[in-house]
């Protein structure tokens, strides 16, 4: 027979776990996530740095705040 969601406690445990995992991941790709609202150029960049060195925490602030760094912008101006 399959498990009644309401009686067993497996189920919630299961759904909760899922949803902390979704949120840490939110958190641990956040310099990537700023990078790509902000347009950043070296988004990639930051997605792999993040990838590999975001559980070392000091390569995650260096992402995050390689994210926020603005660039300069190329702009072409006519006489």
């Amino acid at each position: 027979k399959g498990k009644n969601p309401m009686t067993d406690p497996s189920i919630p445990f299961a759904m909760v776990a899922m949803c902390v995992a979704a949120v840490l991941l939110l958190v641990y790709f956040l310099p990537w996530f700023v990078a790509v609202l902000r347009m950043h150029e070296n988004k990639l960049a930051i997605f792999v740095l993040t990838l590999f060195l975001g559980w070392t925490f000091l390569g995650w602030v260096v992402a995050l705040v390689w994210a926020f760094i603005d660039q300069p912008r190329l702009t072409h101006y006519r006489k």
